[in-house]
């Protein structure tokens, strides 16, 4: 068992990773995201491992990385990213990163990664297959679009029950869907509105529940929605289904 604290400026990843490190036996002490004063409670709390979840490895990043190398050099830190670049992962590993984890990820890949991170406490050097394997990472990851966002987005147009917290209903359709929220062809949705969800993804397929908040309203009336609940299993279906979309590249898996 390890004691693990996440920090990450996204509730949802704080949520998943959380459910997953308790599910696979570790002790989550903490979450956070990512602010000056998180570096005084990783300080008091002194965890085995601290999942450091950033949209893309670049400069505030390796910041931070250094930031907790300097609190405690047993504590062993893995990168949580949308997109590695090479240089990147490669300096992240020099500065004393442990392993990395990829998105859209997964709970035997979050699990394995902290096993692997445990195994290597205490050791300065980089072992030469750690720096293979974030090589390997960095060039499945290509910059661009989704380093804004760290889930793949589709097109869909999928039927979704919303209830908010007075207990109004509304039955609206998607115009995307990513892992991390969906954008709605139109509703009168107030930003910041908390909601319940059950996102219907068609015949054959279990619909997926969830809580999320109404983040943003476009131009256009559209209102964006950001995933803050959905249980590990339910993330895993939704992005595969997601990749099955993209791979059928009309909107229809």
């Amino acid at each position: 068992m390890a004691r693990t604290f996440i920090i990450s400026d996204n509730l949802l990843i704080r949520t998943l990773l959380g459910e997953i490190l308790t599910e696979g036996g570790h002790k989550v002490l903490g979450d956070s995201v990512n602010r000056p004063a998180t570096m005084t409670q990783v300080l008091e709390l002194r965890p085995d491992v601290v999942i450091l979840d950033v949209v893309l490895l670049r400069a505030p990043g390796l910041t931070t990385l250094r930031e907790l190398r300097t609190i405690d050099r047993r504590t062993a830190v893995i990168i949580c990213a949308a997109v590695l670049e090479r240089s990147n992962a490669i300096a992240a590993l020099r500065i004393g990163a442990k392993g990395f984890i990829v998105k859209p990820f997964d709970r035997e890949r979050v699990l394995q990664s902290v096993a692997d991170a445990v195994s290597q406490v205490g050791t300065e050097a980089v072992p030469a297959e750690l720096e293979s394997a974030a090589a390997r990472a960095a060039e499945r990851t290509e910059p661009g679009e989704g380093e804004q966002r760290g889930f793949a987005r589709v097109a869909a147009a999928l039927r979704v029950i919303l209830t908010a917290e007075d207990g109004s209903h509304h039955e609206l359709t998607t115009v995307d869907i990513s892992g991390g929220g969906m954008l709605l062809a139109e509703g009168a949705l107030a930003v910041g509105l908390s909601l319940e969800f059950v996102l219907d993804l068609g015949p054959g397929e279990q619909p997926i529940p969830g809580r999320a908040r109404v983040a943003r309203v476009t131009a256009d009336g559209q209102p964006a929605l950001a995933f803050e609940e959905v249980h590990v299993a339910d993330h895993e279906r939704l992005n595969a289904y997601i990749a099955s979309l993209a791979r059928s590249g009309s909107g229809i898996p």
